[in-house]
């Protein structure tokens, strides 16, 4: 499953909401953790732009770090809300 977020064009409390998860972990402000190659672990592509700041993040289950698993499961919840048929 695939999709896009823009946070300009969310509600401004869970655009806020989205950011803060952002940050708690720490997708912008530190080294994306190692990639671990598990035999078929699904893995999540998160790009992060906001103004000259880029970073894309690849992540595989199980997600260890909390606060990258809170933003992996809120982002999976809204490309879901958005599919056709939901």
């Amino acid at each position: 499953m695939a999709g896009s977020i823009e946070t300009d064009t969310l509600a401004p409390a869970d655009a806020r909401a989205l950011e803060d998860l952002v940050r708690a972990a720490g997708v912008l402000s530190h080294p994306p953790p190692p990639r671990l190659a598990l035999p078929d672990a699904r893995t999540y592509v998160i790009e992060v732009r906001d103004g000259d700041r880029h970073r894309r993040v690849e992540v595989s289950e199980p997600v260890e770090d909390q606060a990258l698993a809170d933003l992996v499961a809120e982002l999976q919840r809204r490309v879901r809300g958005r599919s056709p048929g939901r």
